[in-house]
């Protein structure tokens, strides 16, 4: 998802969306336990999801807008997933 993020964000910034605060991540070579790595996965969908509602207000030609729409869904969509295996292992 942070891949996905980065993607947008050169697009973001040509139509004037400021980029989102990104939380840290675990670091390189750490063991972060089911609920660190679970929280991470979340934020990186809503991260995506945020990038592409903004991508689907501000741009001006119908296919962004549609990409944009997609995207969000998706990411809400995904993003639900990874709350209910959150919830499950906790």
């Amino acid at each position: 998802k942070h891949a996905q993020a980065a993607d947008l964000l050169p697009l973001g910034r040509a139509l004037g969306v400021p980029a989102p605060s990104a939380s840290p991540a675990t670091p390189p070579g750490s063991r972060a336990g089911w609920g660190t790595i679970l929280g991470e996965a979340f934020q990186g969908e809503r991260m995506v999801e945020t990038i592409a509602r903004e991508l689907a207000v501000l741009a001006s030609e119908s296919l962004l807008k549609a990409l944009g729409a997609r995207l969000a869904a998706g990411a809400a969509r995904d993003g639900g997933e990874v709350r209910k295996l959150y919830l499950r292992y906790t």
